[in-house]
């Protein structure tokens, strides 16, 4: 009896034992096998089933193009061209395929001669992502794309408490390529959480420019609150596409119609703009080609009439005419003018690319001197404008490309290229009859710092150095002062230990500001690079008269540095810089001179971050954990 008790026991045991091998076994499924074979002298073939949410490719920066073909139970999906790793692996580029068939058959061909490569015994396929491929220049505020390519704003909007933001991207490579249109969204300007974007476009990577518009009143018969998004193709002229939304941008369906300008049927139109004119009751849409923007208006956001055009070409000879903006703004005082915003497109031109008119619009033409245009920002990265409305508070917000058309392609980043600009709060200032933009940095920020490092006042009787309040920041912080225009000139340097700077001027004498990036680090990727900016310290130089001097009696001073970027606000925006600069370490030193006189500077101070609250914070963990969008 006792014995058969024994064997029971024991039995007992090795079910139970067999129970929790069954249950590991089962909560961990052998490892998707990756199949690479030689299929003739210069190709190579991967296959694999679709079990994971992504297969990571091995990349070498500097290696050649191969060309790459991926196919899902033998349809071709995906065309490009990617540097595999060939000699050694830089980092691991996620292909997303969570758009492919659970189970489905894929198989990736490669074009590759060579007997032996890094990449072919590199390959994973995996669930989550490693954040250890972050490049050493990306921004930690500043809007970034996980990896690839991405340029200018495909439309925003704002309802329920968040912001979305669609955006041009090519995730297979750090260079332009055949784009897509990418979606973010998030409960600020600042911290963005990727999102996957279903629009349903069969010809998607000829998709040239688009914008989005909440129709809240139903008047397109799509629904109250309806999303409705405009896009050109390449290919097609005089064309314009229009598809909506019923789920918040998540998702899109097709309509059957098309806008399209009378006259214009040779003509490639460019970057659709809608906005409500509540004055008239009616949708006006800017689009532009060459060098014009049309007004085109609206009833019901599907039937569209040409309402009037400006054309630039007297003012910037055939040069195109790109991403219009129209918002109407009021000053401090409640004075309310229509600001046109666009860029120009031109190699000859290198900083200043986005400009801006005021004026007048009475919901059929806007009335502005193209002649008397204005820089938005003074510096060589601020290019592709869009506004986006808070609804809520009816605040206009502005972003832009942080980059320059002639040297996008070629900036030492690795594994991304470019960023958003800081999101600026539009107004209006006057000084005399005459009313000038202002763009102010979001107070956001100040909820997502969480260092600061006070200084108070410095007297700048010799020159004045400081190393304690930037060592903890790593190249990321805000730094504030205040400066009286009591000498000629005051300068602050920003630098390293490698005798890289960057330097920022105020010339009281001649009421000018510069900022010079020609020793700010790497620099030789362009000869476009390197260059000193130089703008009007305060839009009131723009007005007055001869004999006239700046009544300003104090300057306030933002600079805001971000890895690879620095934007200086003048007065809370009234004159902006943006530049982005690639210093081989992080700027620990900041520096102060003088000259015609004793200087002082007011409430230095600078703010940043607790160093682990990075890119995690700012909504990276659901992307790269493989969750955005479910």
């Amino acid at each position: 009896m006792r014995h058969t008790s024994k064997t029971m026991f024991l039995s007992r045991i090795v079910i139970l034992l067999c129970i929790m091998l069954y249950v590991v076994i089962s909560c961990n499924p052998k490892e998707e096998k990756l199949t690479v074979k030689n299929i003739s002298p210069a190709e190579k073939e991967i296959s694999f089933k679709v079990n994971k949410e992504f297969l990571l490719l091995p990349i070498q920066s500097d290696a050649p193009l191969k060309k790459i073909k991926i196919y899902s139970d033998n349809n071709i999906v995906r065309e490009t061209e990617l540097p595999l790793a060939v000699k050694k692996l830089d980092y691991m580029l996620p292909v997303d395929l969570n758009y492919l068939k659970r189970d489905s058959d894929v198989r990736i061909i490669v074009s590759d001669s060579l007997q032996t490569s890094v990449w072919v015994d590199s390959l994973k396929l995996t669930n989550t992502m490693d954040l250890g491929y972050a490049d050493k220049y990306r921004q930690v505020y500043h809007f970034t794309a996980p990896y690839g390519w991405f340029s200018k704003n495909m439309g925003s909007f704002y309802i329920n408490g968040e912001y979305h933001m669609f955006y041009q991207y090519y995730p297979y490579g750090r260079i332009w390529g055949k784009t897509a249109i990418a979606h973010a969204s998030g409960p600020n300007l600042f911290e963005w959480s990727y999102k996957k974007a279903d629009f349903d476009i069969k010809d998607i990577e000829n998709v040239n420019s688009g914008d989005v518009v909440i129709d809240t009143k139903d008047n397109s018969g799509f629904g109250n609150n309806s999303i409705l998004y405009f896009y050109t193709l390449n290919n097609e002229k005089n064309c314009i596409k229009i598809k909506y939304s019923t789920t918040l941008g998540d998702s899109f369906k097709e309509t059957d119609k098309k806008v399209s300008i009378e006259g214009m049927e040779d003509m490639q139109l460019n970057d659709p703009r809608v906005i409500r004119y509540e004055k008239g009751n009616k949708w006006i849409m800017l689009v532009s080609s060459g060098s014009k923007i049309f007004f085109l208006s609206s009833e019901n956001l599907l039937d569209w009439k040409k309402e009037s055009f400006i054309d630039f070409n007297t003012r910037f000879p055939d040069t195109p005419i790109l991403n219009p903006n129209l918002v109407e703004l009021s000053t401090s005082k409640g004075e309310k003018q229509w600001v046109l915003l666009y860029n120009i497109k031109n190699d000859l031109i290198k900083e200043g690319l986005t400009k801006y008119i005021v004026g007048n619009f009475d919901g059929s033409s806007f009335n502005g001197n193209i002649n008397k245009s204005f820089e938005v920002d003074y510096g060589m990265d601020y290019t592709t404008p869009s506004v986006i409305r808070n609804s809520d508070t009816s605040e206009d917000y502005l972003f832009s490309w942080m980059d320059n058309y002639l040297y996008a392609g070629v900036t030492p980043n690795i594994i991304y290229t470019n960023c958003k600009t800081l999101p600026r709060k539009l107004s209006l200032i006057k000084y005399g009859s005459d009313f000038y933009l202002n763009t102010a940095p979001s107070s956001e920020y100040n909820k997502i710092a969480k260092m600061k490092n006070v200084v108070g006042d410095v007297n700048i009787d010799k020159d004045f150095s400081n190393r304690d309040i930037l060592k903890d920041m790593k190249g990321t912080c805000k730094i504030s002062f205040k400066i009286k225009p009591e000498v000629n000139t005051v300068g602050v340097v920003l630098s390293n230990k490698l005798n890289e700077f960057v330097s920022f001027s105020m010339n009281f004498a001649n009421n000018l500001v510069s900022l010079d990036r020609h020793k700010s680090g790497i620099t030789n990727f362009s000869k476009d690079f390197p260059g000193k900016i130089i703008a009007p310290i305060s839009s009131e130089l723009i007005s007055l008269k001869k004999g006239e001097k700046i009544s300003a009696q104090e300057y306030q001073v933002d600079i805001y540095l971000d890895k690879s970027s620095i934007e200086i606000f003048i007065n809370n925006g009234e004159i902006t810089i943006s530049n982005i600069i690639f210093p081989t370490e992080p700027y620990h030193n900041i520096s102060f001179s003088r000259l015609g006189g004793n200087a002082f500077i007011y409430d230095l101070e600078v703010t940043g971050f607790e160093y682990n609250a990075t890119l995690m914070s700012l909504g990276w963990l659901e992307w790269v954990e493989g969750t955005a969008g479910d």
